[in-house]
């Protein structure tokens, strides 16, 4: 039986391609994983498009053909991390909109496993490495892709995952604490990600295999979890003092 500090597994899902692959969109889909890659590397700027079309072994007429250009396919490049994410982290998507209906324990659940099945797929799958630096690089010099990345798929879940949080503590959703607190919360396991090499040379691991992961996410959840009472006991005292 596992502890209350255990990470939550959500269900098993059958394995999901990156993109997709039929006949007529195999050139498309070679052009956006190639982009991926070569955008999180070097950037927009540093990104020539003969070198995305060589490293997809397509024409280069390609580009202008399927995405009228260069900004074009960064922008379905951002569309495809949006749908891949949502696809991999589906089962451990909280529901939207009104939680009040659920018990503070229960929504500490959803939150937890909402937390460990983005760990999952940003720490386990091997796709997630190219995802995170495409991410990172429209984190840190935003461009017009990043509004999508922001609207399609990291505002909702946000905006959920505060929700969860504050029915979860007792606390106001849209407080700037809850918004921090909610994005500190992601940011534990986002270390493992981008700090990788810091990680792994003071675990003295190669990779994050099935047990090295969990054993992260349930640290990461122990840690979740105590920040949850300690906030849930500072609300409810407030509450006391004022009614």
């Amino acid at each position: 039986m596992k502890s209350a500090d255990a990470p939550i597994d959500p269900p098993r899902r059958p394995s999901v391609a990156p993109f997709s692959r039929g006949e007529s969109d195999d050139t498309r889909s070679a052009l956006i994983r190639a982009g991926i890659e070569l955008f999180g590397r070097n950037g927009f700027d540093g990104t020539s498009t003969r070198e995305i079309a060589k490293a997809a072994a397509v024409n280069i007429a390609g580009i202008a053909y399927h995405f009228g250009g260069k900004a074009g396919l960064h922008r379905a490049c951002g569309d495809a991390i949006a749908a891949i994410v949502i696809e991999h982290v589906a089962t451990a998507t909280p529901p939207e909109g009104d939680v009040s209906s659920l018990e503070p324990e229960e929504a500490a659940d959803l939150f937890v496993a909402a937390v460990c099945g983005i760990g999952r797929f940003m720490l386990g799958r091997p796709e997630a490495e190219a995802v995170a630096r495409f991410m990172v690089r429209e984190q840190m010099d935003p461009s017009e892709t990043f509004a999508t990345l922001y609207e399609r798929l990291i505002r909702p879940r946000h905006e959920t995952m505060c929700r969860l949080f504050a029915r979860a503590t007792g606390e106001d959703a849209e407080s700037a604490q809850v918004i921090i607190a909610v994005s500190a919360m992601f940011g534990q396991v986002m270390f493992f990600r981008v700090g990788r090499a810091t990680a792994m040379a003071r675990l003295g691991w190669e990779t994050f295999d099935g047990d090295r992961l969990e054993a992260v996410l349930a640290v990461v959840t122990s840690a979740i979890r105590a920040t949850i009472a300690a906030r849930r006991a500072a609300a409810s005292a407030s509450n006391e003092t004022n009614p």
